[in-house]
């Protein structure tokens, strides 16, 4: 439940290092700001509780700061992760996953296997 406090360094980071730069910097600062926000989204998520509304807002965050963040799979992972979570619930969500870690090892070591 670290990810408030993480939030706030992320941002103390990206504010002091973005305070001198000159204009031309500023697509790349709103586009840091907007991946630190999906970064910390996840947190909420992996955590027990499964906070998919803490999830929501940082989502949310990151659009306010670059809307094109929403053409990046890692915008997509996110965003397909909370839905499952509202659809499903916190603990289906967990046995999907560890479905689809299982099938991922899988093939993983099929396709070792037969190289």
């Amino acid at each position: 439940r670290n990810w408030p406090v993480m939030e706030a360094c992320i941002n103390n980071v990206l504010d002091r290092s973005f305070s001198s730069a000159a204009s031309e910097f500023a697509p790349l600062k709103a586009r840091s700001y907007a991946l630190a926000h999906l970064c910390v989204g996840w947190k909420p998520i992996q955590h027990q509780q499964r906070d998919h509304r803490e999830a929501s807002r940082l989502l949310r965050k990151a659009v306010s700061h670059d809307w094109q963040i929403v053409f990046s799979k890692e915008f997509l992972h996110l965003g397909l992760a909370i839905a499952t979570i509202k659809c499903l619930g916190g603990e289906r969500y967990s046995k999907l996953l560890s479905v689809f870690h299982k099938v991922r090892h899988r093939v993983v070591n099929t396709n070792t296997a037969t190289t």
